[in-house]
C-alpha cells in the first residue's frame, strides 16, 4: 500500500515566472496529467488512484486557500497606492502644529503635480469620543480634498491594516492613503510588500508608491519636497 503524502513538489511544477496565484491555478490544472503518466499511479487499483487524485485536489486547494490565493485576488494593473504621513505634530495633543498645517496647505499642489487627483482617498477612522485621536490625518488631507472635492474613506482604524489593504486592493486607479507613520510599514506589508522599511519618527516628507503593473506589488519612494513654515500667519 502506498504511503501517500501531499507531493507539493509534484503539484507545483516550475512554470514561467508568473505570480504565485497563477502558478497555483496552472499547477492544479496540470497535475492530473502528470499523475496519469506516473508508473506508480498507473500500477495502482482504480479505487486507490481515485483516492490519490482526490487527496491531491484537497492539498492543492488547501495550499491556495492558505496562501490567500483565489481567482479574484489579483490587484488591477492600473492600481497605484500613494502613502503619505500626516503633517508635523506637537509633542502633546491630537492636532497638527502650525508647520503641519502649512504642509497640509502646500500638499495639494505637490500631490496634484505628481499624481493628479486620486480616484480614492483613505484616512484612519477619527475615533470620535472625548478626543479625536486620529484627526491629524484628516486635517492633513482636508485642503487637497476641499480643492478637488475628494471623497474620504475613514472606515478603518489606523491599526486595521489588513482590513484597509483588503479594501484598497479591490480598487482601480490611484489611491491616496494618509496614515500614521508607525502603521505604514505594516500597511505596506498587507498590500504585498515583503519587507517594508521603517518610517522614521521625524520623517513627514516621504511618499511611498506601490504599483502592480506586473501582477506583484512593487514599492518606490519619493518625497513631497516641502519645507513648511513654523508659524501660523492666521
Amino acid at each position: 500500500m502506498l504511503n501517500f503524502m501531499c507531493p507539493m513538489a509534484l503539484c507545483l511544477q516550475p512554470v514561467k515566472p508568473v505570480p504565485l496565484r497563477f502558478r497555483v491555478v496552472i499547477s492544479v490544472i496540470q497535475f492530473p496529467r502528470i499523475l496519469s503518466d506516473s508508473p506508480i499511479f498507473q500500477s495502482g487499483a482504480p479505487a486507490m488512484r481515485a483516492s490519490i487524485l482526490a487527496a491531491m485536489l484537497i492539498c492543492a486547494a488547501a495550499f491556495a486557500i492558505s496562501s490567500g490565493v483565489d481567482g479574484d485576488s489579483a490587484a488591477d494593473p492600473s492600481l497605484k497606492i500613494v502613502i503619505i504621513r500626516h503633517g508635523e505634530k506637537p509633542d502633546d495633543g491630537d492636532n497638527l502644529t502650525c508647520a503641519g498645517m502649512d504642509r497640509a496647505l502646500k500638499l495639494p499642489a505637490v500631490l496634484y503635480n505628481k499624481f493628479k487627483t486620486p480616484n480614492h482617498t483613505y484616512v484612519p477612522s477619527l475615533d470620535c469620543g472625548k478626543s479625536t485621536n486620529h484627526s491629524r490625518m484628516f486635517q492633513t488631507v482636508t485642503p487637497f480634498a476641499a480643492k478637488y472635492n475628494l471623497k474620504i474613506n475613514s472606515e478603518f482604524d489606523e491599526k486595521d491594516v489588513t482590513g484597509a489593504a483588503g479594501n484598497v486592493l479591490k480598487k482601480k486607479g490611484t489611491v491616496l492613503m494618509v496614515w500614521e507613520h508607525s502603521n505604514i510599514p505594516p500597511l505596506a506589508k498587507a498590500l504585498g510588500i515583503a519587507e517594508p522599511k521603517a518610517w522614521g519618527k521625524t520623517d513627514f516628507d516621504s511618499i511611498w508608491i506601490i504599483t502592480f503593473a506586473d501582477g506583484a506589488a512593487k514599492i518606490t519612494y519619493d518625497t513631497e519636497g516641502i519645507t513648511p513654515a513654523t508659524d501660523c500667519p492666521y
